[in-house]
């Protein structure tokens, strides 16, 4: 047994009794639960992880509209381009400046096809840029594309 002192009282000198009979009362070594500190802290990082966490889906959410608006530009602009091919093959004929807009669900979209000579001494070719620009979140986009039609002479 230990005595008063804290030394075993079985006869033996040893750190911790032998003899199995008593039991010496040592510091803890380590500690049930968690300290109000150590609680404090580990709510604030959480914390700071879920914030950044919710910022990131707000970032993806906004990327994914911007993406798609840029799809839908792309595909009005593929189908105007379509259009003006055929009504060059048709009419032999383009009309520079042509503009408009179109809404796709709650977006307008404002559009403009600009012609120039692809060079001076070819007339009959020239380079059509068709130009799709939109507002979204307090910024501009657009999005372009450029191609070259072969526009024949009319026949004598």
């Amino acid at each position: 047994m230990i005595s008063a002192t804290g030394s075993c009282t079985s006869g033996s000198a040893c750190s911790r009794c032998e003899c199995g009979s008593c039991r010496r009362v040592d510091p803890p070594t380590w500690r049930r639960g968690l300290t109000l500190v150590e609680l404090l802290v580990s709510i604030v990082i959480l914390s700071f992880g879920t914030v950044l966490i919710a910022q990131a889906l707000v970032r993806i959410a906004q990327a994914q509209a911007i993406g798609e608006r840029y799809d839908q530009a792309y595909l009005f602009l593929a189908s105007k381009m379509a259009e003006l091919e055929l009504s060059v093959r048709t009419e032999g004929s383009l009309t520079d400046g042509e503009h408009g807009s179109f809404r796709v669900e709650a977006q307008a979209y404002q559009w403009r096809v600009s012609a120039q000579p692809f060079a001076e001494d070819v007339p009959e070719m020239q380079v059509v840029a068709m130009t799709v620009s939109w507002d979204y979140a307090g910024h501009a986009y657009q999005r372009q594309a450029d191609t070259v039609f072969f526009m024949p002479p009319p026949p004598k």
